[in-house]
């Protein structure tokens, strides 16, 4: 990549993050649900995710909980299940704790975070889910977001995907990040996401243009109503 085509990269990658970070949907939206990544125990910690989750659903936000339905196997050579993170089941034994289990509902399983969000938008179609929420780490969004708009056109259907970011985060907790064993921080996987997202994700089309995602964010409801750019 150029120069001048990195730094405008690494801006659109601002403009992005920031944008967001403070697009949650409009007061008094109801989700048709809310998906979580999967996340390490102390990714979830970081940012009080699961409690985030109980309250969208204690308050009438959403009616159903969705998450990542694997084992907590990873991409590559991390197949032991619970190797890149806790895994469907302990999900449910969490999150039951608050919400009731019939509507805490698992996709099928996926190794990655485009693979996550293919088997989000299929379980969005199968149940005609036309508005959705995001709830995951506050770093992680840029790349989770790139991912589904591709998968939705990939896929060939398409609903309203509003982030619901977590308020607080703890960006100095130790903890170890999804995909493997690394102790890492917050703050330091923040910049491991960028170079995730600029050198990987889009180069290789497992995620949309930074165009793609504004005109996405800028025009979601007509994208869903039309069912295409």
């Amino acid at each position: 990549m150029e120069r001048d085509e990195r730094e405008l990269a690494l801006l659109n990658l601002i403009r992005a993050n920031q944008m967001l970070l403070s697009g949650r949907p409009g007061k008094g939206s109801i989700m048709d649900a809310v998906y979580l990544h999967g996340l390490s125990v102390g990714m979830i910690e970081s940012g009080d995710i699961f409690n985030i989750a109980g309250r969208l659903f204690s308050t009438g936000k959403t009616k159903n909980i969705i998450f990542n339905g694997s084992d907590g196997e990873g991409a590559g050579q991390i197949k032991t299940p619970g190797e890149a993170w806790p895994g469907k089941s302990w999900y449910i034994k969490e999150l039951s704790k608050c919400i009731p289990t019939k509507n805490l509902i698992p996709t099928r399983p996926g190794f990655h975070s485009r693979d996550e969000t293919d088997a989000l938008v299929e379980l969005a179609q199968e149940k005609e889910w036309k508005k959705v929420g995001i709830l995951t780490v506050a770093y992680h969004y840029p790349r989770s977001f790139i991912c589904l708009i591709q998968g939705m056109k990939a896929k060939g259907y398409w609903f309203e995907a509003y982030p619901i970011p977590p308020k607080k985060t703890d960006w100095w907790l130790p903890m170890f990040g999804s995909q493997g064993k690394e102790f890492t921080t917050s703050f330091d996987e923040t910049m491991k996401e960028s170079i995730k997202v600029l050198d990987s994700y889009i180069p290789k089309g497992f995620g949309c243009t930074f165009s793609e995602l504004f005109h996405y964010l800028q025009n979601r409801k007509e994208i869903v109503h039309n069912q295409g750019f």
